[in-house]
């Protein structure tokens, strides 16, 4: 029985991240526009300095999993804004269900996204390996899932959207654009590859794309193995804070 809850509990907490997401006019046209932004810039551009669109085009779908995800702690901190997180902490199931249920509606939403700018991306022209689509999914997901244990860990101390938005900036942007994303670690001096191997979304973005493209600087099983940790320890983290949350 309680193991029914727990599942209930996880499948309401996505639920609910899928139905906020498909009523959010805003931000529905948000996720189909910028994508397009970004591959004009970062593609098409790169393409003009003599860049390619294979190498920039799983850094994209990344970089918005990452931005996206992370931004899945602003839910917790509008939930105490009007308390419905109250309701959430008094239900008699475990809080890991919440963000557990979060985490997968963040991961789905990440999906979506991927889909659309890889489609967009193959219009753009960039060929890819459509062989290697399902290991790009599993990918860009454990990337999704520690973005979103990052944004609910910060969100479970935080109670407003400006220090929230602040930190977000101070800490996601950096791992974004100092990860193997747009970096050619082949070409990059050597403290900016150390600066890209020490950052764990560096191994996710590795493995999306040799997924995608064949091509890449570790061994994707390497990359697998130590992305799944940073998410493994992301989650019991986000998970241990959020259980101190009081409202």
């Amino acid at each position: 029985m309680k193991d029914n809850r727990e599942l209930q509990s996880i499948y309401v907490s996505w639920k609910r991240v899928m139905i906020r997401l498909s009523r959010s006019k805003g931000r529905l046209f948000g996720t189909m526009f910028q994508p397009v932004l970004f591959l004009i810039t970062f593609g098409l551009g790169f393409r003009k300095v003599g860049g390619n669109l294979e190498f920039v085009l799983p850094g994209i779908l990344a970089m918005n999993a990452i931005m996206s995800s992370a931004m899945a702690g602003i839910s917790v901190i509008w939930d105490r804004e009007f308390g419905f997180l109250k309701e959430i902490l008094i239900a008699p199931v475990s809080r890991a269900s919440a963000v557990i249920g979060r985490s997968l509606g963040a991961i789905t939403t990440a999906l979506i996204q991927g889909i659309w700018i890889g489609f967009l991306g193959i219009l753009f022209g960039a060929k890819i390996n459509y062989l290697g689509i399902i290991p790009a999914f599993v990918f860009l997901s454990l990337i999704s899932a520690l973005s979103v244990g990052i944004g609910l860990a910060f969100s479970s101390k935080l109670s407003d959207f400006e220090s929230f938005q602040i930190i977000h900036n101070l800490i996601i942007m950096p791992l974004i654009f100092l990860s193997s994303a747009f970096i050619d670690v082949s070409t990059a001096p050597k403290w900016l590859v150390f600066i890209t191997k020490v950052n764990p979304f560096s191994y996710g973005i590795n493995g999306l794309r040799y997924s995608l493209t064949g091509t890449g600087t570790v061994n994707v099983f390497f990359d697998f193995g130590v992305i799944s940790l940073f998410v493994i320890l992301a989650t019991i983290i986000s998970i241990r804070l959020f259980e101190k949350i009081e409202v």
